[in-house]
C-alpha cells in the first residue's frame, strides 16, 4: 500500500491505517513519540492529528508541512483547524505532473482542499502490489458518509 504522505513509500503489512472516506493510507502509531513535534496519536484511529486547534498559519505551515496551510474556520464551524487553501483541484492533488499521483484531494467550494470522498463501495477497494507491480490481491473497503464539521489532518507516524 502506498502512504499518502510518504513520497513513494509503501506499508508492510499491518503497518498502515487506510482510511476508505479518503482513500488514503498512513503508517499508523501507538504512543505520542510516533507522531512528529505538533502531532498526537488518536489512540482510536492509531492516526497522528494536529495536537490542537490551531491560532496561527505558522503552526498550520509546520504541521502540515506546506508554507500555503492556513488556520482557519471549516464551514459550519466555529473551530478553527489547519486547512490548505486552493484554486482548483491540481492545487490538492497534483496528479498529471511528472511523478504525481491523484491523492484523493481536490478543492471545496469553500476555497479549501477535502476529501473527493465516494459515492458507493464499488469505488474503495485497494489493489495489494507486489515488489514488481503485480496484483496480489485486494482488500474490500467501505463507503461510509463523513462526520459532520470532521476535518482531521491526519499524517503518518514518523516511527513504528
Amino acid at each position: 500500500m502506498a502512504v499518502a504522505d510518504g513520497a513513494g513509500e509503501t506499508c508492510a503489512p499491518a503497518e498502515c491505517i487506510c482510511l476508505a472516506t479518503a482513500g488514503t493510507c498512513y503508517r499508523k502509531c501507538n504512543a505520542e513519540l510516533d507522531c512528529k513535534p505538533g502531532f498526537t496519536c488518536d489512540p482510536t484511529q492509531q492516526l497522528c492529528k494536529p495536537a490542537g486547534d490551531c491560532t496561527t498559519d505558522a503552526f498550520c505551515a509546520v504541521s502540515l508541512g506546506n508554507v500555503s496551510a492556513k488556520c482557519a474556520a471549516v464551514a459550519g464551524s466555529t473551530a478553527k483547524t489547519c486547512l490548505l487553501p486552493c484554486k482548483s483541484d491540481q492545487d490538492c492533488s497534483r496528479s498529471g505532473l511528472s511523478a504525481s499521483k491523484f491523492t484523493g484531494s481536490v478543492c471545496g467550494v469553500d476555497g479549501y482542499c477535502g476529501s473527493l470522498g465516494c459515492t458507493s463501495d464499488a469505488e474503495c477497494s485497494l489493489d495489494l502490489k507486489g515488489a514488481s507491480g503485480t496484483v496480489l490481491g485486494s482488500v474490500k473497503m467501505f463507503c461510509a458518509a463523513p462526520v459532520a464539521g470532521a476535518s482531521v489532518q491526519w499524517t503518518s507516524a514518523i516511527t513504528d
